[in-house]
């Protein structure tokens, strides 16, 4: 079990450093990379990895080609940072790149990655009368409705709460996540290539 930012979570993917382990195209990160540097006109190598949520030596790399091809001008250091700006030449092909999307947040996830982050986080969870009563110890459920609940969390499927407005369903739904100790990542976006659509489309999104 794994604590990331203060939560407790048994799944902490490692953090990609080049390309490969981001798992998206180069291509795809440089017009991303384009867009948030249009839409903060000023930035920085560190800036751009904490709006991006990717690491510094990513960054660096798509930095270095952006300059190579002049589409971005060193205004200044700090420190061991580079401060820098988009050229006329980038911002005339960040515009080009906005017309076509204008998503420039968060590092997207492969259609790839997601699916086995998806496989890593599947409930594995010991439900028993313990686990229950205090699940729900700040309510008064008799014995027979946790016999009830229990099964129906042990079998992974979904689970229908019904009755009239005001008996308790979203207190009862609320507590049934306490069984779980652990929380689930899910990331902010997900790249969906062409090959990955026509699966998607053809019904055939994972091979299992």
């Amino acid at each position: 079990m794994s604590t990331i930012a203060g939560i407790k979570t048994s799944f902490r993917p490692s953090v990609p450093q080049t390309y490969e382990e981001l798992g998206i195209s180069e291509s795809l990160v440089l017009d991303w990379v384009l867009r948030r540097l249009l839409m903060e006109g000023f930035s920085s190598l560190r800036s751009l990895s904490s709006a991006l949520r990717v690491s510094i030596p990513i960054i660096e790399t798509a930095f270095r080609q952006l300059r190579n091809q002049q589409l971005v001008e060193v205004k200044g250091m700090a420190g061991n940072d580079y401060q820098f700006v988009l050229s006329q030449a980038g911002k005339q092909l960040a515009s080009d790149r906005f017309q076509i999307s204008q998503y420039a947040g968060a590092a997207p996830v492969s259609l790839p990655a997601y699916r086995e982050a998806t496989r890593q986080q599947a409930a594995k969870v010991n439900v028993d009368r313990k686990a229950m009563r205090a699940a729900f110890s700040d309510l008064v459920v008799p014995d027979r409705m946790l016999d009830q609940i229990g099964p129906a969390i042990i079998s992974q499927t979904s689970i229908f709460l019904y009755g009239p407005s005001g008996n308790g369903k979203t207190s009862v739904a609320e507590r049934m996540l306490r069984v779980y100790q652990d929380a689930v990542l899910i990331p902010h976006s997900v790249e969906v290539d062409g090959a990955d659509y026509r699966r998607l489309r053809s019904g055939g999104a994972s091979e299992d």
